[in-house]
């Protein structure tokens, strides 16, 4: 098979990519391989973008089929690859095969679609999400996390103030218990895992706020091993927050927070982090 027409070629390499996900490699293959898209040099425009398009339809025909959460991936491949438009049918199409289903839109689809650029439409989504008592508030703060980022990286510092507050408060809330567990050599916490995410967005607008909700978080071990941290997920939270700092001053801050919140292995680990930040900002003698 030759392909000469860009678009066609951009979108089959996502679609391989993204070949080895579950439910969609058997699909992708048999409707690639079923078409015959071998075009001569002086093709026009046109017909190169209804090429483009029929490939386009054809795979997006099959992700529904196989998995709507690979759909918004796919979707978001196209936006970060310079096809916007493309990129924005899809999430159409995949918000109204969810509908369809009887399925509210999922946290997933949602920080998809945010970091595709799309964030006021996003925002219009958040309150949709609805999957369960015990769930419905976490994945909402996801998706206004993800938002949150987004403006920030617009410069819409404060619309995304607001966002990350009301995602800091939605976290907050929800069922600590209901979203834990801990087995004899494993634990985990969604609660937490998304309190990491939202306090490494708050830290680029409030670094203070962020390391107040560090202080809430804790790390976790298994049953059969109290004392060895499997989950050592303040430390990860203060690894995420000194990725986004610029500022010697923000740093030593975060130096200062690390005294007495970490077990002696993570202050290892997060003290390398802050000496490598330090040393990227000019503030150690090469």
């Amino acid at each position: 098979m030759s392909l000469k027409i860009p678009s066609a070629v951009l979108i089959v390499t996502i679609a391989l990519g993204l070949a080895g996900l579950p439910g969609f490699a058997d699909a992708i293959d048999t409707e690639i391989s079923s078409m015959s898209i071998t075009q001569s040099d002086d093709l026009s425009l046109a017909e190169q973008e209804a090429w483009a398009q029929e490939l386009f339809n054809k795979i997006t025909n099959n992700i529904h089929e196989s998995d709507r959460n690979l759909a918004s991936e796919f979707a978001l491949k196209l936006a970060l690859a310079g096809q916007p438009n493309w990129a924005e049918q899809l999430f159409e199409q995949t918000i109204e095969a969810q509908r369809n289903a009887k399925e509210s839109p999922s946290s997933e689809l949602l920080i998809h679609m945010a970091q595709a650029g799309l964030s006021d439409r996003t925002l219009e989504l958040v309150e949709q999400i609805n999957v369960g008592p015990y769930r419905t508030g976490l994945e909402r703060s996801k998706a206004l996390n993800a938002i949150a980022q987004a403006l920030i990286d617009a410069g819409r510092l404060g619309e995304a103030e607001i966002l990350i507050q009301q995602a800091v408060a939605l976290a907050q809330a929800a069922d600590h218990y209901s979203l834990s567990y801990s087995s004899n050599g494993s634990c985990g916490n969604e609660q937490f895992s998304a309190l990491i995410d939202i306090s490494e967005t708050l830290s680029q607008l409030e670094l203070a706020a962020a390391l107040e909700i560090v202080d809430s978080i804790y790390s976790c071990s298994g049953v059969a091993s109290p004392d060895l941290m499997v989950a050592s997920y303040r430390e990860w939270a203060f690894m995420g927050i000194v990725r986004q700092l610029d500022e010697p001053q923000a740093v030593t801050q975060v130096w200062r927070a690390t005294q007495t919140q970490l077990t002696p292995f993570e202050q290892a680990r997060v003290w390398g982090a802050i000496a490598a930040a330090y040393w990227e900002q000019g503030q150690v003698e090469r």
